[in-house]
């Protein structure tokens, strides 16, 4: 199993940046949060600020925070609704859904990223990766890419 979380480490460097731009836009639409509880037996919780190394098939890479709350949601940035949620599938297991606005080169809304994250806590540290789909206004997909995520607790 050890060499299953190396290899979602390993993957996770080739896929982030896109997540940090996704993550700091503001959110379009409110989502029911989550069930998030692990089960009573676990002896770490995602629950708690990390801060993640993003690596995405555009390819881009860089950096964000996330702050994962005890209600199943992840808290916006300051002044927006909250529309990204999370829940545990196990002790170590979870996956997390963002949905957040698009923009085209001059910063215009042009659409919406929508992503799905599958991950593993690894005590003080997670590694999760999935896809993010990109939909222009009519709801239509135009594009999608990978995203990896390699985050460390920091509070």
């Amino acid at each position: 199993m050890l060499a299953r979380y190396r290899s979602i480490s390993r993957s996770l460097a080739l896929t982030a940046g896109a997540l940090s731009f996704v993550a700091a836009l503001p959110a379009l639409a409110i989502s029911e949060p989550a069930a998030a509880a692990a089960p009573a037996n676990c002896r770490y919780s995602l629950v708690g600020t990390w801060t993640a190394q993003v690596v995405t098939s555009i390819p881009s890479s860089g950096t964000t925070r996330f702050v994962f709350r005890a209600d199943g949601t992840i808290q916006p940035p300051a002044g927006q609704p909250v529309t990204d949620t999370w829940a545990a599938t196990s002790c170590n297991g979870f996956y997390f859904d963002i949905v957040h606005p698009h923009l085209d080169a001059n910063g215009t809304v042009d659409g919406e990223v929508r992503g799905h994250q599958d991950g593993c806590l690894l005590g003080n540290s997670f590694v999760s990766s999935g896809v993010s789909r990109v939909y222009d206004l009519d709801g239509d997909e135009v594009s999608s890419f990978t995203v990896d995520l390699q985050a460390t607790r920091v509070a």
